[in-house]
C-alpha cells in the first residue's frame, strides 16, 4: 500500500492501494480472504466440485439458458450434459454482460422465455 501526498479531511493520510484485490469505493481485501477466495474455486476439492456440478446440470429438468460474451473451454461439456440447453454469445462485451450490452441479453432472455412457453 502506497500513501498518497494529499491529506483527507480530518488530517490523516489517504491511503490508496495498488493491491489487485483492491475494489472501488470498497475496502482492500485481506490476503487470507483473497486465498480462501481462490482455494474454494480451485482447491482440491476442485475435481469434486466438477463432478456435482456435472452431475447436477445432467439431472436438472428445466429449461437451461446459458450467455457468455467469449465461449469458456468446457462450454462443449455443457452442450454434452445438456443437450437441450439454448447457448447465447453476446458481441462486445466482457464479464458484465448485463450491463455491457444489456439490449442483447433481454433479447435473449425474451426469446428463451417465448420458446419455453411455446407448448410442444
Amino acid at each position: 500500500m502506497i500513501r498518497s501526498s494529499g491529506q483527507a479531511s480530518g488530517g490523516s493520510q489517504r491511503a490508496v492501494s495498488r493491491n489487485p484485490f483492491w475494489f472501488a469505493g470498497s475496502h482492500w481485501t485481506p490476503p487470507e480472504i483473497a486465498r480462501s477466495f481462490f482455494h474454494s474455486l480451485f482447491g482440491p476439492d476442485f475435481a469434486d466440485r466438477q463432478r456435482r456440478i456435472a452431475d447436477a446440470l445432467k439431472n436438472l429438468h428445466c429449461p437451461l439458458l446459458y450467455v457468455h460474451a467469449k465461449a469458456p473451454p468446457d462450454l462443449q461439456r455443457l452442450q454434452e450434459l445438456r443437450p437441450d440447453a439454448m447457448v447465447g454469445q453476446v458481441i462486445g462485451s466482457g464479464h458484465y454482460l448485463m450491463l455491457s450490452v444489456p439490449e442483447q441479453v433481454n433479447a435473449m432472455l425474451d426469446r428463451f422465455l417465448e420458446v419455453v412457453e411455446t407448448p410442444l
